[in-house]
């Protein structure tokens, strides 16, 4: 699975736009690399399930439950999202 920051590959065509997807972390007391990586990997695992061949405007976003709002300490998950696409074949 070829992901990207950008909206775009410059050796790859983009064809097809399946649309906006999201995945998260788990929820954690502080959000971390390991975070991120989890993240990433569910991202692409549902960029899968779409028959996607890439993932592009990649970017991740920090959720958080601050302490006695509905949590005893403070929370963060980490969620990736992006476009899934498909690329042109050649």
């Amino acid at each position: 699975m070829r992901v990207t920051a950008n909206r775009q590959f410059e050796e790859a065509r983009i064809v097809t736009e399946i649309g906006r997807i999201s995945a998260a972390s788990e929820w954690r007391g502080q959000s971390t690399e390991q975070q991120r990586m989890a993240a990433l990997e569910k991202l692409k695992a549902l960029a899968l399930e779409f028959e996607a061949d890439a993932i592009v405007g990649l970017d991740f976003e920090i959720d958080a439950v601050q302490a006695g709002e509905l949590a005893p300490v403070p929370l963060e998950r980490v969620n990736a999202v992006g476009v899934a696409v498909k690329l042109a074949r050649g």
